[in-house]
């Protein structure tokens, strides 16, 4: 159901991954921070969109176990397409009231884009899922 082959790659991929960053009872510290990187496939989109997903699963494997609580938007530009193998960095900062999501391209980290998400809002979008 997932499974796409990417011409411009020249591979098959797999399209709404679900990418645990936190799991279900795992600690988290406070201002800790992780990293995930992937890879911009098609040469000519006009922008990337990460979505931050939630779920009650304690193994989510696809976008269908959990739920979006917000998207991040990065715009390609002229510059990116130049890039051979565009890197996307995306940085989740958790915090005491807050998580504080980074994207940005490799070859460019001057340019973040960010969304600030309080827990307390996520808790109630978690209200409203079940």
């Amino acid at each position: 159901k997932f499974k796409t082959f990417n011409k411009h790659a020249n591979a098959y991929g797999v399209k709404g991954c679900f990418m645990p960053i936190a799991k279900k009872n795992q600690e988290v510290q406070h201002n800790q921070v992780f990293t995930t990187e992937s890879a911009m496939f098609d040469p000519n989109a006009k922008s990337i969109t990460i979505n931050v997903l939630c779920s009650d699963d304690e193994h989510p494997k696809t976008k269908d176990d959990g739920w979006r609580i917000a998207e991040l938007k990065l715009h390609i530009t002229e510059e990116d397409k130049k890039v051979m193998n565009v890197k996307i960095i995306t940085e989740f900062h958790f915090y005491d009231t807050q998580l504080k999501v980074f994207a940005y391209r490799s070859h460019s980290a001057h340019l973040k884009q960010e969304i600030e998400l309080n827990y307390a809002a996520i808790a109630k979008m978690d209200e409203w899922a079940v």
